[in-house]
């Protein structure tokens, strides 16, 4: 298999909703203080708001706390996410994010992609 692998498309009715980190964690499947950990270490980049400096979270940062998630389980070290994700980020490299843990309403979000 090629390392293009899948890019995800973002069709959840709720994807330009807002998040703090409670609600966030909550529909990532961790605790706040993991969330808070992960924006700490550089893994999400939440946005502050500048009125009072919450952090706010929308649909890429789910997408990207399940891959860290998926990553953590099958072995993967933090900083080895982190050099995944600012590969990325570089759009040096692609990663797959399986189809069983990116869903929106029990829909699967993900395609194919042919990598060009």
């Amino acid at each position: 298999m090629s390392r293009a692998g899948y890019r995800v498309l973002f069709l959840c009715e709720w994807q330009a909703t807002v998040m703090l980190v409670k609600e966030f964690a909550d529909h990532a499947g961790v605790a706040p203080h993991i969330v808070r950990y992960y924006a700490r270490i550089g893994l999400l980049n939440p946005f502050r708001d500048p009125q009072n400096g919450y952090q706010q979270f929308g649909q890429a940062d789910l997408v990207r706390i399940q891959f860290i998630r998926t990553a953590r389980a099958v072995g993967f070290t933090l900083s080895a996410v982190g050099d995944l994700l600012r590969d990325e980020m570089r759009g040096a490299a692609e990663f797959a994010v399986p189809a069983s843990i990116v869903k929106c309403n029990d829909t699967p979000i993900m395609s194919a992609s042919t990598g060009r």
